[in-house]
This record gives structure tokens, C-alpha cells and sequence, in this order.
């Protein structure tokens, strides 16, 4: 009888653990990853000028910018899947870029000539399960402000 009492008041501990742990889960929002990339414009390979993406890298550079992962359902315009947001300072788009500041100045979205994939450790670093592909001629939600260029993309 002592140890049947034994038994279930430690079934009853594990079951209280348990669900106070899936609470605990719940209540918890995640971190969604932001980090420092830096972004050259360009046609493929050679970088040539062109108003395409040709690479991407981790860390800064001269055209030093920020990429951040957005949670589904935060009203940031990527589908409903959540998205992820390219942010460029102005100033050093226009040091860098001053030809192109007609495709983002005064503009409510941007298109790209090329498509570009976003390299394996970007991608990785932003939480996203799937390649990220900024798709040529597909138009772009963005938005100015506090000083910098700001594209959404879907995840």
C-alpha cells in the first residue's frame, strides 16, 4: 500500500513537471535572429554594375547592412509564413551606389533585374528552412525610414 502511494504521487509529480513545462514553452517568444551583412550590387560573378544582388556575406563591410528574421503574424507583409527584412543605412548605399538611389528613393517597392540566392550561412543564421531567393522582376515591399532602405522578403 506505502508503495503504490510511492508510485502514484510520483506520477502526479511528473505530469505536474511536464505540463508546467509545456506552459512555461508557451509563454516564451523567440528570439527572431538579426545580423550584420554586408551587400554589394552588381550582375553575377563580376559585380559588374548592374541593379542586381551579386553577394552576400556575413559581417560588415562597405556597404554594411542588416538582415532580420520576422515571426509569422507580425503584419510585415510576407504571405503569412513570416519573412525576413534587408536593412540598408542610406548613407552608404548613396557613397557606394549613388546610381541607384532612383530605385529606392521615394519608391513603395523595389525589383531586382536578377534573381539571387542567399548563400547556406545567412540562411542558416536566419532561422530559414528553406533557400532564400530574391526573385528577379518580383516587386518588394519597401519602406524609409530612420535613415535607412528597408525591403521585406517571405521566408
Amino acid at each position: 500500500m506505502k508503495m503504490k502511494k510511492i508510485i502514484l504521487t510520483m506520477i502526479l509529480a511528473l505530469t505536474f513537471f511536464a505540463f508546467s513545462k509545456a506552459n512555461y514553452a508557451e509563454r516564451i517568444s523567440p528570439d527572431w535572429p538579426k545580423i550584420t551583412i554586408t551587400i554589394e550590387i552588381g550582375q553575377l560573378i563580376t559585380c559588374i554594375p548592374a541593379w542586381s544582388i551579386c553577394k552576400i556575406d556575413i559581417g560588415a563591410g562597405l556597404l554594411a547592412a542588416t538582415a532580420e528574421a520576422i515571426p509569422p503574424g507580425s503584419g510585415s507583409g510576407g504571405g503569412g509564413g513570416g519573412s525576413w527584412v534587408l536593412s540598408l543605412p542610406r548613407e552608404n548605399f548613396a557613397r557606394y551606389y549613388p546610381a541607384f538611389l532612383v530605385k529606392l528613393d521615394g519608391k513603395s517597392t523595389v525589383t531586382f533585374e536578377d534573381s539571387y540566392t542567399l548563400p547556406v550561412e545567412v540562411q542558416k543564421a536566419l532561422g530559414a528552412k528553406k533557400p532564400l531567393v530574391i526573385k528577379e522582376n518580383e516587386a518588394y515591399p519597401l519602406k524609409f525610414e530612420n535613415g535607412e532602405y528597408v525591403i521585406t522578403f517571405p521566408l
